[in-house]
C-alpha cells in the first residue's frame, strides 16, 4: 500500500480551494494536494501531468462544468469525488460509479469517508474500468435513462447489481437493506431516500417511510388488520395508511 496518495482540486471558488486544501491537511494526511485548479481548461493538463490518485472536483463552473471535464480527459487512472453546492437529483446516479459526492460547505466527517473510499478503491479495483462505467452514466443522464444498476459494498470493494433483481429495500438509519431475488441481502451506506431516487423506476413503491418494495415481486395484499403487502420471498410489510390508496390505484385494486 502507498505511503500517501495525491489528490487534486478542481473549483472556480478561490475560497473553496483553499478550504478543501486545509481540511485535506489536516484531516487526511495519507493524501497530498499536488494541484489546483480553477476551470476545466487549467484542470486537464495538470491532470496529465501529475496523474493524481484522486480529483475533488466541482460540478457548477462557469464557462464548462465538471462533467465537461470529465469528458475532455482520456480514460486517466484517477478516481472521482463530486463536490456541489447543489443536492440536485441528477447526482444520484453518480453515486453508482464515482466514490462520492461532497456537499458544499466541506464536512471533515464527509470528506475523510470519501478519501478513504478512494483508498480501498484505488488498492482494489481497475480505475480505467470505473472511469467508463462513470462515463457511461453521464450519458445516461443526458439520454433522460434510467440507471439500470447500482453499487453495493463487497468484501474487495464494489459489485454492481440490477436493479430489477431488487425485491425491497428497508431503512436502516442511515444505512438501507436490500434483498435481492436470489435471497442475497445487503447493506448499503445510503439511506433509503437516497435508494428510491437512484433506482427511480416505476416498478418500485414506498409503502411506507421504511420500506421500498417492488411491485412485480408482490404475492399478495392482508387486509384484516390495517393493511400488510406479502412478498414472493414470504417478507411482510406494513403499509402506511397514508399510503395505501396511492398503492391500490396502482395495483387497480
Amino acid at each position: 500500500m502507498k505511503i500517501y496518495y495525491t489528490i487534486l482540486l478542481v473549483d472556480d471558488e478561490e475560497n473553496s480551494l483553499e478550504l478543501s486544501e486545509i481540511m485535506i491537511e489536516k484531516h487526511c494526511p495519507n493524501f497530498k494536494v499536488v494541484g489546483k485548479a480553477k476551470s476545466v481548461k487549467d484542470a486537464i493538463p495538470l491532470i496529465r501531468s501529475e496523474q493524481p490518485d484522486a480529483v475533488l472536483l466541482d460540478i457548477s463552473m462557469p464557462g464548462e462544468s465538471g462533467f465537461d471535464l470529465l469528458e475532455k480527459c482520456p480514460p486517466v487512472n484517477f478516481e472521482v469525488v463530486f463536490l456541489t453546492a447543489y443536492n440536485e437529483y441528477a447526482l444520484q446516479a453518480m453515486r453508482a460509479s464515482a466514490v462520492d459526492f461532497l456537499l458544499k460547505p466541506l464536512n471533515a466527517i464527509d470528506l475523510v469517508k470519501a478519501l478513504g473510499m478512494v483508498i480501498v478503491r484505488r488498492n482494489q479495483i481497475n480505475s480505467i474500468e470505473r472511469y467508463e462505467q462513470l462515463m457511461q452514466r453521464l450519458d445516461e443522464q443526458k439520454r433522460g435513462g434510467k440507471i439500470n444498476k447500482i453499487a453495493i459494498p463487497a468484501k474487495n470493494g464494489y459489485v454492481f447489481v440490477k436493479v430489477k433483481d431488487i425485491i425491497w429495500a428497508q431503512a436502516q438509519g442511515e444505512y438501507s437493506e436490500i434483498k435481492m431475488s436470489d435471497g442475497e441481502k445487503h447493506v448499503i451506506s445510503k439511506n433509503l431516500g437516497v435508494i428510491e431516487e437512484l433506482i427511480d423506476n416505476d416498478n418500485f413503491f414506498r409503502i411506507h417511510r421504511s420500506t421500498l418494495i417492488n411491485l412485480k415481486y408482490i404475492e399478495g395484499i392482508l387486509t384484516n388488520e390495517g393493511c400488510d403487502v406479502l412478498m414472493e420471498t414470504g417478507d411482510k410489510f406494513p403499509v402506511a395508511r397514508s399510503r395505501k390508496r396511492d398503492l391500490f390505484d396502482i395495483l387497480n385494486l
